[in-house]
């Protein structure tokens, strides 16, 4: 028999609809409602009227890294705060919350010269040598990471033996979710290609933890915990000169948004 393309059965024929969006564990756009983020720029806002220049990056970062876009309105009168509290840290030697306060300040605004030292470079570096000494693993992983994210060339000289005592870490926390992600998200951005596998069970550990958070109105750790999430679950994550670029699965990271990183700092 011919082939007559009249006599074609449309029940043969498949029609092809848009490409159906990946369903993440971890969604910003549908895990937090408008309230949560009026609440989280609430604690904000509490932070800048009390001029708590240590917890104000904290929150700052947090809500920077869940929305680039999002205005966090950081003046010269912020910034300025910000710069006092560093030098304070430096001048009494407080150098565990010194490369926080300055890993945070990068984040917020990647361009902005924190004038740090060579001396600045060894008392962290030295910390972090400490870290290593005592086998405290979770602090010598944050001081890392923020060393990279100071330096995103910086030569942290682990070997596989450290990474093997971090993982094993971060095995031993996974009935800990606060502290699993933290660790998790640590690992993620210091060496991408370490980046641990979470099971669906870990995540519902994360998201109930979550869910707490919000009952409680604890908008602080909330913020933390989303962030840390949104870092887990994404595509990439790469430290660059711009702080941290992260990428969503099926997302294209443009020079543009990469600048919108950059806080508008209004002058006063």
């Amino acid at each position: 028999m011919s082939f007559n393309p009249e006599r074609i059965n449309i029940k043969d024929l498949a029609i092809e609809g848009p490409e159906k969006k990946e369903e993440l564990p971890f969604d910003v756009e549908k895990d937090i409602t408008q309230e949560d983020w009026d609440r989280m720029k609430g604690r904000l806002e509490t932070r800048r009227e009390d001029k708590n220049w240590i917890e104000f990056p904290m929150q700052a970062v947090k809500l920077k890294v869940l929305n680039p876009n999002i205005d966090l309105k950081i003046g010269e009168p912020e910034w300025q705060g910000m710069i006092s509290q560093l030098e304070e840290m430096r001048k009494f030697r407080i150098w565990k919350t010194f490369s926080w306060q300055a890993m945070e300040m990068k984040i917020l605004d990647p361009n902005a010269d924190l004038k740090l030292n060579k001396s600045d470079w060894e008392k962290m570096r030295q910390e972090l040598e400490e870290y290593k000494a005592k086998k405290d693993w979770g602090s010598f992983s944050r001081q890392a990471m923020e060393m990279k994210i100071l330096d995103p060339n910086i030569n942290l000289n682990f070997n596989d033996s450290d990474w093997e005592k971090v993982i094993k870490l971060l095995d031993g926390l996974k009935i800990k979710p606060s502290e699993f992600s933290q660790l998790a998200m640590e690992i993620k951005v210091i060496n991408p290609s370490l980046s641990p596998s979470i099971s669906e069970s870990e995540w519902q550990e994360m998201k109930s933890l979550l869910g707490e958070y919000r009952e409680s109105e604890d908008w602080d750790s909330f913020a933390e915990m989303a962030k840390e999430m949104k870092v887990l679950v994404a595509g990439e994550v790469k430290v660059t000169n711009q702080g941290l670029e992260i990428k969503m699965p099926g997302e294209e990271v443009s020079l543009e948004s990469e600048n919108q990183l950059v806080p508008n700092r209004r002058k006063f």
